[in-house]
């Protein structure tokens, strides 16, 4: 038996069922907040050296395949000035070169983005579940009789319903953008394409 917040005196029934089901999720909660509060260092320690290495990677084949157009395009042009009747060759053969290029300064330019998004989900997801934690509270001491003020149900469901979401959103943009940096990183280490 528990008592009502605001009168010592009054006796309220406590619903085990509901704080059965509370519990677990506070405390679900209580160790992803311990998992969060380190991720962003976690994501540093991990990735800093990953990233630097596929940039220097990415700019090192880059570099390889706009020699290998500027090859290309001087064989196609030659060395003479332009004479449209002695054009024998087409430009569309440097398409794929010219493709290649751009694929590589894509991933070049959008290594470092990703990464700073990265390390800002560590504490995206810290205060979201904290926000989870709180929901879960009052959501579930309400219903199960240890507050008895009514006003935590509606605050709570919407806390659990906002921060669940936020969660969901944070999962995948930390699997997005993980992949993504794994794609850019093998990218970096494979031998260039023939």
């Amino acid at each position: 038996m528990a008592f009502a917040l605001g009168d010592p005196t009054s006796a309220t029934k406590v619903d085990s069922g509901w704080l059965a089901l509370g519990v677990p999720l506070l405390l679900a909660s209580i160790g992803a907040a311990w998992k969060f509060a380190g991720l962003r260092a976690d994501m540093v320690e991990k990735w800093r050296t990953r990233v630097g290495i596929a940039r220097a990677g990415l700019a090192e084949k880059t570099a390889v395949a706009l020699r290998t157009l500027q090859r290309q395009t001087s064989l196609l042009l030659g060395t003479v000035e332009f004479d449209p009747l002695a054009v024998t060759h087409d430009p569309a053969d440097l398409r794929g070169s010219v493709g290649e290029v751009v694929r590589l300064l894509r991933h070049l330019d959008r290594l470092e983005p990703r990464f700073k998004t990265l390390l800002r989900l560590g504490p995206w997801l810290l205060g979201s579940v904290v926000a989870f934690g709180v929901g879960t509270v009052l959501l579930f001491g309400e219903l199960g009789g240890v507050f008895n003020l009514g006003w935590p149900v509606a605050v709570g469901l919407c806390a659990l319903v906002i921060s669940g979401g936020s969660l969901a959103a944070g999962f995948v943009l930390y699997a997005v953008i993980h992949h993504r940096l794994s794609v850019a990183e093998t990218e970096s280490t494979l031998p260039e394409r023939g």
